[in-house]
């Protein structure tokens, strides 16, 4: 009953919020067609004087076409439809639109003016060049249907037709280099835009330091391992934990230290495929995702490979020679699983076998002679 009510009152307060959103569109709409129809008959009474009788049921259709298109609400409705598969009939209609009704007012001659500038409000909004020829040609019909229809007694100019086509291409001429700018200079902050996006994902997936794949990285490539994992497919997780690198970075600094780690991970990567992943989870921590595995001899061999290049002999930049050692754990998985079980299983063996060495035989930490 509860969640009956909590569901009816929800409804009614996204039938509120859908009312005021529209009701305020309304209202946008409203204030921008009553100041273009203000504009649009002040300007019909200045021009009148002069022998200029401008239409005025044309006027006041112009004017609330126009505020309609200024509101917000029309605006962004009418720039996703610009920007979607459906952005070239919504140009030509739009541009074809005003054309008909700056013709039918008697001022044909702002035909270009009015088709370029929605020729570049539809390049930068989608800055492609097969849009930005798509624009150029539907900016030229319009002009020319509007010159033909002013050629054909259709419809009165304020100038001869000669004189109107004269305008019309020099207008043409000289404002659509500023379409093909506004293209260029969009498309150009569209490709920035996408290489920074770019570039903050690969930073937020992957180790400053090593290059390595960081622990955010790690989740998606095990998940998508461990839910392929199938008996002739296996997937193997094998964690590493270097033994003896807090006394190397001790003794030698955090500069050596970091030196270090750069040279595990490339011995790290050298030991896998080219499917298979790399990740540093913690200071000295590391992941080895395996893919399409035999069996636990094969992670048995990588784990094995993995113990001897990390424990050979390190050359510092200042000429010390270090060692460290390497406590790994193997988990392995021959069907769907879960990604932190197969993770937590591999991790709880390499801090078994840590123990293991502390006990028996610690690992040797300090620079070698």
């Amino acid at each position: 009953m509860d969640a009956a009510r909590d569901g009816a009152r929800e409804r009614g307060r996204e039938l509120v919020r859908t009312t005021a959103s529209r009701r305020c569109a309304l209202v946008q709409w409203a204030l921008c067609s009553a100041a273009l129809t203000a504009a649009a008959l002040l300007t019909r009474a200045v021009l009148h004087p002069a022998g200029v009788d401008l239409p005025l049921d044309a006027t006041l259709t112009l004017a609330l076409v126009l505020g309609l298109v200024g509101s917000p609400a029309a605006r962004l409705r009418i720039e996703a439809l610009a920007s979607g598969r459906s952005a070239v009939p919504v140009l030509f209609a739009w541009c074809a639109g005003l054309a008909a009704l700056l013709t039918w007012l008697g001022i044909g001659v702002l035909v270009p003016a009015a088709a370029t500038g929605a020729a570049m409000h539809a390049v930068v909004v989608a800055p492609q060049r097969r849009r930005a020829v798509q624009s150029f040609v539907i900016t030229a019909v319009v002009t020319a249907g509007s010159l033909t229809a002013e050629g054909l007694g259709l419809a009165a100019g304020l100038l001869p037709v000669p004189a109107s086509t004269a305008l019309s291409l020099a207008f043409l001429a000289i404002t659509w280099p500023s379409v093909m700018n506004a293209f260029e200079a969009s498309e150009r902050a569209s490709r920035e835009r996408l290489e920074h996006v770019a570039e903050l994902e690969h930073a937020s997936q992957h180790d400053a330091l090593t290059g390595l794949l960081s622990r955010r990285g790690l989740e998606a490539r095990l998940e998508a391992a461990c839910a392929q994992a199938a008996p002739d497919r296996a997937c193997a997780v094998l964690f590493v934990d270097l033994d003896g690198f807090k006394a190397v970075n001790d003794a030698h600094g955090h500069a050596a230290g970091d030196a270090l780690l750069v040279e595990v991970a490339s011995r790290l990567r050298s030991c896998v495929r080219d499917g298979d992943a790399v990740a540093r989870v913690g200071g000295d921590e590391f992941v080895l995702v395996l893919t399409r595995v035999a069996g636990e001899a094969e992670v048995g061999a990588v784990a094995g490979r993995v113990g001897a290049r990390v424990a050979a002999e390190v050359v510092l930049d200042g000429g010390a020679r270090v060692r460290v050692g390497a406590s790994t754990g193997t988990a392995l998985a021959t069907s769907p699983c879960s990604a932190d079980e197969l993770l937590t299983a591999a991790d709880a063996r390499t801090y078994a076998q840590k123990r293991t060495r502390r006990t028996d035989r610690p690992a040797p930490a300090a620079p070698v002679p």
